[in-house]
């Protein structure tokens, strides 16, 4: 049900009623997810019986607690409102669970099948999440799993074995992709070519139909019954899918086949029984009903597959364009799950906070946070509220590093456009080349993009009599193809963009600048005196060597705003970053010495003179 109501969000599907129905929904089975959490956390013993239901409630803890702190999950107001005492007794009940269940698993080297001692990795694969997620949410630490690791690997490989001698009575397709989704998410790295091998394996192994034949049999309640549909085996690919890509790593051609087969096979196979619609597992076909647990499967494979088809259309697009991705780091290794466990996750924007400042009150990155950081933060989706800025100010004022800074603290890949991406047909095929360029950044999410250099597209359209034809024709013409796309993708709210650009805002067209074509403007200048002694207080030197930089500062100020316009050239950072080093280098320097480089610097620009 979460996964529905963040599709519907995203996509902007469905009506306000039938968001708030589907979170009313929520609401109302949540009492009944804490009620058996509770008997089961009176009884921890239990979970050792039956530790695929462990881990199914450990799971629902986990997304409920991180319900819980949802704001938001799209208009109108669908947050979840449950009192502190209820979670709280999600979190302790939790806990006792998640615990016993790890201990299970401690146990047997993994998961076993409800009143067995027989390990099967379908249940691992449930517990190991659950217990990842309720680590997540609750902020505990992440569980390496080293041992269910090796024992998995293993598993793989004896499973290979008996697919290549051709021993199909022992082979078991459904292990192994649960096996494989597993091994995928707790050594990405070194097991990659296994996993690959393996994921061929499994997906040579799936029919035409999209269904894949019966596993191993085991015994449950007393009787043999196949116990894994082909749903749940394309379930594990679909998560594997979206771990990579995550991690930016690539996927085998095989895997996106067999999630296609198995898409066409849930097409075929959905059921309507009187008032239930649904599946039921494809090893029980005497079960004319729908079945509640094979349903919640489906639409959760049917959920992923989407989020690969997005992404995969995301990736071909940034194929195409300069691109700065964001560094990924060890986090939450269950990327389809990232969302619900970790929105709005704790926050703290490191490449903001380190932004040179030039403004006198020093509140950029508070402002930015603000605005910006902090709304994509607290929501489900993670959606800009308010996506585009106009940068202005001289060259090497810090307005590429603003748009880095904000893509690093987004997490999201930075996309940057200058004239030649318009261009590359000449000027006679800009509109064709605009046109196919802004259609890609309408099929973007979740990407900043930097429009530098572009000024000439947004100036001021020549209007004098002195103007020629030409310039009047061409200037109207490049400026009013490109508003309304600018527009258009405010209104689509998915990218956050930025133009930046090097000249006063009163020089582009009226119509660029008007309220309600960019949410913002900021004017990055060189730094206020105040600004140039907040970031000596940032550099680590001593007070000594602080004091007697911000003495030359001030001495420099002084002769700067006395001295006619144009005669003396304001201070910037990158002389504030040479003045630092400097001073870092020759601590023992005198307050004349540094105030003569300092003039010397800003008499003289550029690098310094080879043959003096």
């Amino acid at each position: 049900m979460l996964d529905w109501v963040r599709v519907l969000g995203e996509e902007e599907v469905g009506t306000d009623p039938q968001r708030l129905e589907a979170s009313t929904v929520i609401r109302q089975i949540s009492s009944r997810f804490h009620d058996w959490l509770r008997e089961a956390a009176a009884e921890p013993a239990s979970a050792e019986d039956d530790q695929l239901l462990a881990a199914h409630l450990v799971t629902a803890a986990a997304l409920l607690i991180g319900a819980s702190r949802i704001q938001r999950l799209d208009e109108p107001d669908t947050g979840f409102s449950w009192d502190d005492d209820f979670v709280e007794s999600l979190v302790e009940s939790g806990r006792i669970v998640a615990a016993a269940l790890e201990e299970c698993l401690g146990k047997s080297g993994g998961g076993c099948l409800p009143g067995t001692q027989q390990v099967h990795d379908v249940v691992t694969f449930h517990a190991v999440r659950a217990i990842d997620a309720f680590n997540a949410v609750t902020n505990a630490p992440v569980h390496e799993w080293q041992e269910i690791a090796v024992r998995v690997e293993d598993d793989i490989l004896r499973q290979l074995g008996f697919r290549g001698a051709g021993l199909t009575s022992r082979f078991d397709p459904a292990s192994l992709a649960f096996s494989t989704a597993l091994l995928d998410a707790l050594d990405p790295g070194s097991s990659r070519t296994l996993v690959d091998s393996a994921a061929d394996v499994v997906a040579a192994t799936q029919g035409p139909d999209g269904s894949w034949p019966t596993g191993r049999v085991v015994p449950v309640g007393g009787r043999g019954m196949p116990l894994v549909a082909s749903y749940e085996i394309a379930y594990a690919l679909a998560v594997l899918t979206r771990n990579r890509q995550g991690r930016n790593a690539e996927i085998p051609d095989s895997v996106l086949d067999a999630l296609r087969r198995a898409f066409d096979l849930v097409t075929a196979t959905f059921k309507t029984d009187g008032t239930a619609r649904g599946w039921n597992s494809d090893r029980v076909p005497w079960s004319a009903a729908p079945e509640g647990w094979i349903t919640s499967l489906v639409l959760g494979l049917l959920v992923r597959y989407r989020d690969v088809l997005v992404a995969i259309s995301q990736r071909d697009v940034l194929a195409k364009y300069s691109v700065e991705r964001p560094t990924m780091t060890a986090s939450f290794r269950w990327y389809d799950l990232r969302r619900a466990v970790g929105s709005p996750r704790p926050h703290l924007s490191r490449s903001v906070a380190t932004l040179p400042d030039p403004t006198a009150r020093g509140t950029l990155a508070a402002s930015l946070e603000r605005e910006f950081l902090t709304p994509v933060h607290s929501t489900w989706i993670e959606r800009p509220s308010r996506g585009s800025l106009i940068v202005t100010g001289p060259a090497g004022t810090g307005k590429t590093s603003l748009a880095s800074a904000l893509a690093a603290d987004l997490g999201w890949p930075l996309l940057t456009l200058t004239p030649p991406d318009f261009l590359k047909r000449g000027l006679e095929g800009l509109e064709a080349t605009a046109a196919e360029v802004f259609r890609d950044l309408l099929a973007l999410r979740r990407v900043v993009v930097l429009f530098d250099e572009c000024e000439e597209f947004f100036k001021a359209r020549p209007t004098t009599a002195s103007s020629s034809f030409g310039q009047r024709t061409m200037g109207a013409f490049i400026t009013a193809g490109m508003l309304p796309r600018l527009q258009q993708l405010r209104r689509k709210r998915w990218v956050l963009f930025i133009l930046a650009t090097n000249i006063a805002l009163t020089e582009l067209d009226p119509a660029v600048v008007r309220r309600g074509r960019f949410d913002y403007q900021l004017r990055l200048d060189t730094p206020h005196l105040t600004a140039q002694e907040r970031y000596v207080d940032a550099s680590g030197l001593s007070r000594r060597v602080q004091d007697r930089i911000k003495t030359c500062l001030r001495t420099y100020d002084e002769e700067y705003r006395s001295a006619p316009d144009g005669t003396r050239a304001p201070v910037s950072f990158g002389t504030l970053a040479h003045i630092v080093e400097r001073s870092r280098h020759s601590r023992n320097e005198g307050t004349d010495d540094l105030q003569r480089e300092l003039n010397y610097m800003l008499r003289n620009p550029g690098p310094p003179q080879l043959v003096q």
